[in-house]
C-alpha cells in the first residue's frame, strides 16, 4: 500500500511531465505562461536574496548595538571610578594636611 507522501510525489512527477508537454507542444499560451512562471521564479530569488542581505544587516545591527551598549557600561564604569577616585585624593589630601599640621605642631 503506497503512503501519502508516495502518492503526492507520483502525483507531482505527472503534473510535471504533463506540463512539460504542453509547454513543449508549442501552444503559445502555454509557452507564455512558462515565460511568466520563469520570470517569477527570477523576482522570488532576487527577493530572497534580498531578504538574505537584509537579515545579514539586522545581524549586524543588532551586534553593533550590544557593542554600544557594552561600551556604555564602560565608560559608566569608569566614571564612577573617577568619581571614587577623585573623593578617596580629596580625603588623603585632608589626612595628608592634617598630618603636616600634627608634626609642626609637634617638632
Amino acid at each position: 500500500m503506497a503512503t501519502i507522501k508516495e502518492d503526492q510525489t507520483v502525483e507531482y512527477e505527472w503534473t510535471i511531465a504533463e506540463l512539460k508537454e504542453l509547454v513543449q507542444s508549442g501552444d503559445p499560451e502555454y509557452i507564455e505562461k512558462d515565460f511568466l512562471i520563469k520570470q517569477l521564479q527570477g523576482i522570488i530569488q532576487k527577493y530572497e536574496h534580498v531578504n538574505t542581505v537584509s537579515v545579514n544587516y539586522r545581524n549586524q545591527l543588532l551586534e553593533t548595538r550590544h557593542s554600544i551598549i557594552q561600551s556604555d557600561y564602560t565608560v559608566e564604569n569608569q566614571k564612577n571610578q573617577i568619581d571614587n577616585l577623585g573623593k578617596t585624593l580629596v580625603r588623603y589630601e585632608k589626612e595628608n594636611k592634617a598630618l603636616r599640621e600634627l608634626v609642626s605642631l609637634w617638632i
